[in-house]
């Protein structure tokens, strides 16, 4: 099977590099998460693409939906690029298990609603409810709650 991720490319080039060899030791490609245009070229061949949008870009093309009771900037990627590439969205959880991985395969999520708000919801339920799971392996160090709705005070 194909199998292509997204990523943020880390602004430290060496970070980046190693993260990137990293990934494609088991991943074939590497795609930034503004390359849109490889993204689809990707779902359109048939191949399985990962992508996680669970990650603070701003409020551009963001909604602010509850993740952990906390109105988070989710993005809107997911319906949108799910709806041009007649993709499923099936969420994957990633899981250290004694020194090795343990992958899960979900039902599909019924994204895109077409309903950007319902969309983001469901996801971050979904998100939400693994790292109530696993805690101490979800990545608390990113600043997930970077971005407030106008008139919210900072959380960092």
């Amino acid at each position: 099977m194909n199998f292509d991720f997204v990523h943020r490319p880390h602004n430290n080039m060496l970070f980046n590099l190693f993260m990137t060899r990293s990934r494609e030791s088991f991943m074939d490609d590497c795609i930034s998460h503004k390359d849109v245009r490889s993204m689809m070229r990707s779902l359109r061949k048939g191949r399985v693409l990962w992508y996680a949008p669970d990650q603070d870009y701003g409020p551009q093309d963001s909604v602010f939906v509850p993740f952990f009771n906390i109105p988070t900037a989710t993005i809107t990627a997911t319906s949108r690029i799910s709806a041009m590439a007649k993709a499923a969205v099936i969420p994957i959880s990633f899981v250290r298990d004694s020194g090795r991985y343990k992958v899960t395969v979900y039902e599909p999520l019924d994204i895109p609603s077409g309903d950007d708000v319902q969309d983001a919801t469901q996801f971050n339920e979904w998100v939400e409810s693994i790292a109530k799971q696993y805690p101490e392996q979800y990545l608390w160090l990113h600043k997930r709650f970077k971005t407030r709705p106008e008139g919210e005070a900072k959380l960092y």
